[in-house]
């Protein structure tokens, strides 16, 4: 298994983004005032064979070190050539509900249902819209039915032991909003081995065939042990027509094989107070989605036997670095946007890279071998310790600010590749 870790941080915490990855103070100034409009610009084409370029501490793998053309001119916003995928809305981060007419199920002490809903031999059914609140274990799982339409579950301690396949299971046409009470761990597991429903589904711990929302600051721990070959149970997983939004929660996923949050469309994140920590197993991948990715803030914590994010579209803008990797670094696909903001730097933790892979203590790797990747960065653009090895067929665009002298100490400006 291929092990990594990776960080897309928010602006608001550059005192708490180094995790053990300090800068030298080659990498960066120990402050600087301002930024420079003048740029160093780098566009690849790939063709031709390998060749090797040697550097101070690090090596670039290109097909033709010629099709690399550098030049000066003026800085480009990313936002005339990047359209953001998804506006976030005040129903995706409210988490007020009506508490006169919400129902509350303890699963310690299970006594009465809504009259819609029905409770069979650990099988909750959710065959009416509306707000429930769960408290207690079940040893079963959750099925919402096709066209209930909007169900909220206020997650207010409760842990979720699939007997058969998913914690939650949702169908068609019933939207689930998870909303994390404050205070609360909330815990979903499901189980080794499925028993389909239908068409080899649930085929994740949290499972929706329509969008999945999740709010709130509780934590919660999702479990998928299905290491099935070909069966591999999701962590999170969507076939809704819009996928799955976060925007709260300290959220733990961990799969035997499966990936930790997938969509069959798109997938938007903008959580910036808590930590996601997302374990993806065998040749699981941590974030995936057929349709976009838009990670407008957030801390990630993410290890995966496959890719640690792959999808359509990833867009980010970062004050700090927009993807750090401690070991390895793999982007294979998709369209990557990032700009990096921050053009005054106090420390040499400082660091407003756009992606980045190593740490002192650690060479680490960036493997580039496809997708279109605009990086507008105040700081270096793609900065490794290790070795940089671009293959395939990828479209790279890079725009890098370089930064003024501070306190008559002249110090390296922003590069493209580094």
């Amino acid at each position: 298994m291929i092990n990594k870790k990776l960080f897309v941080l928010p602006a608001i915490l550059m005192a708490l983004m180094t995790t053990g990855c300090g800068n030298t103070s080659s990498d960066n100034p120990v402050a600087a005032t301002t930024a420079t409009t003048a740029i160093e610009t780098q566009t690849y084409t790939p063709t031709g064979t390998n060749t090797s370029v040697s550097g101070n501490d690090y090596s670039i793998y290109l097909d033709n070190t010629s099709n690399w053309s550098n030049g000066a001119g003026s800085s480009v916003s990313l936002n005339s050539i990047v359209n953001v995928p998804y506006t976030f809305s005040s129903d995706d981060t409210n988490t007020n509900y009506d508490a006169s007419t919400a129902i509350t199920y303890d699963f310690d002490s299970l006594s009465s249902l809504r009259a819609s809903n029905s409770y069979s031999d650990g099988v909750l059914t959710i065959d009416e819209a509306g707000t429930y609140i769960l408290k207690g274990t079940l040893n079963g799982h959750i099925l919402v039915k096709k066209g209930v339409g909007n169900v909220t579950f206020v997650m207010n301690g409760v842990t979720i032991n699939g007997q058969t396949h998913s914690a939650i299971y949702g169908k068609k046409n019933s939207p689930i909003s998870i909303i994390l009470a404050d205070g609360t761990t909330n815990t979903l597991n499901d189980v080794a081995s499925y028993t389909f429903d239908e068409d080899d589904e649930p085929s994740a711990c949290l499972f929706s065939k329509s969008d999945i929302t999740i709010k709130g600051n509780g934590v919660l721990n999702v479990n998928a042990k299905s290491a099935v070959s070909d069966y591999e149970s999701d962590g999170i997983q969507s076939k809704g027509d819009n996928g799955i939004i976060i925007t709260g929660g300290t959220i733990n996923v961990t799969t035997q094989g499966g990936n930790a949050i997938k969509s069959k469309n798109n997938i938007a994140i903008s959580n910036s107070s808590n930590y996601m920590t997302l374990k993806a197993g065998g040749t699981g991948e941590c974030i995936k989605a057929k349709g976009y990715i838009y990670i407008k803030d957030g801390m990630f914590n993410l290890t995966a036997g496959g890719d640690c994010i792959k999808g359509g579209t990833i867009t980010g803008t970062a004050y700090g670095d927009g993807i750090q990797a401690t070991d390895q670094l793999v982007i294979s696909g998709g369209n990557v946007n990032i700009t990096t903001t921050n053009t005054t730097f106090y420390s040499t933790d400082d660091s407003s890279k756009g992606i980045k892979s190593g740490c002192d203590n650690a060479s680490g790797t960036i493997t580039i071998a496809g997708g279109n990747i605009n990086l507008n960065t105040q700081d270096h653009a793609i900065k490794c310790k290790g070795p940089i090895t671009i293959k395939g067929n990828p479209s790279i665009s890079i725009t890098a600010s370089l930064k003024y002298k501070y306190n008559s100490n002249e110090y390296e400006g922003g590069k493209g590749i580094t």
